[in-house]
């Protein structure tokens, strides 16, 4: 439930075409006036994902370990 005065409450009335049917067709206008254009940042606690490298079993297992010991 999108919080009120919220920009998510004005695309309320198309959440069930969304969900349901995976139709954004009803929405596009306000869509395109309202989307993240890029040229700014889009939020002061945005960071960026750190990528690391795909684990094998046994390293994923002593990774698991570590971050439960804490």
């Amino acid at each position: 439930m999108p919080i009120k005065g919220s920009k998510e409450e004005e695309f309320e009335p198309f959440l069930d075409d969304i969900y349901e049917y995976s139709d954004f067709s009803s929405y596009f206008d306000l869509y395109i006036q309202k989307r993240f254009s890029g040229d700014k940042e889009a939020c002061s606690d945005f960071e960026l994902l750190e990528f690391i490298e795909e684990l094998d079993d046994e390293s994923y297992g002593e990774l698991l370990r570590e971050a439960f010991k804490n």
